[in-house]
């Protein structure tokens, strides 16, 4: 079964728009693409702050299924990317020249709740800046928490939330997100799964 899903996301640091593909395996692993553009409000190059830039990423996610129950599943998640800002050049950088990794890995787990689904867990970012010079950008802990409604057989509805601390830059990154997520999600081939 493959999923597409499109959708857009607000946090105290950015906005942006996000589409993802994915293809889920007989197993119940997943392995797919993922892409976001938007605005941040605040983004750090080389540990200084540069406001109102664009961003954008290109990356690809994985879930593995450590728990399968007819009710209840548990993933762990590994997710990696590029982050690319698109910027003026000026002061404190330049910040159109700023390139990052981000890994990001997950344990979330999903229940059954009626029709739909809900999702806990715990979601742990790193990032490292690349260019202009390498500087680890971000790491944390976050909560994780959402919902999964059917509008369909084949189409849901996703929201999720995730809140926790965040370090880098030494110290003079964001210290705190908040971050809300909704997405459509559409589902192609055999045996749709609300996971």
């Amino acid at each position: 079964m493959d999923t597409l899903r499109v959708g857009a996301s607000v946090s105290n640091l950015d906005a942006r728009a996000h589409v993802d593909y994915r293809h889920r395996f007989n197993g119940g692993q997943r392995l797919g693409l993922a892409a976001s553009f938007g605005h941040a409000r605040e983004v750090i190059v080389v540990g200084f702050a540069a406001e109102n830039e664009l961003v954008g990423s290109l990356g690809v996610e994985s879930r593995f299924p450590i728990l399968r129950r007819p009710r209840v599943q548990v993933d762990l998640g590994l997710d990696a990317a590029v982050r690319r800002v698109f910027g003026d050049d000026g002061p404190p950088q330049d910040a159109s020249g700023s390139w990052a990794l981000e890994v990001h890995a997950s344990m979330i787990g999903t229940a059954r709740a009626g029709r739909g689904a809900v999702r806990l867990g715990i979601l742990v970012p790193f990032s490292m800046e690349l260019a202009p010079e390498v500087v680890n950008d971000a790491q944390g802990a976050l909560l994780h928490a959402g919902f999964t409604y059917p509008l369909s057989d084949r189409l849901w509805l996703d929201f999720d939330a995730d809140a926790g601390g965040l370090f880098g830059s030494d110290g003079d990154a964001a210290k705190f997100l908040a971050r809300g997520r909704l997405s459509l999600r559409i589902a192609f081939g055999d045996d749709a799964a609300i996971y």
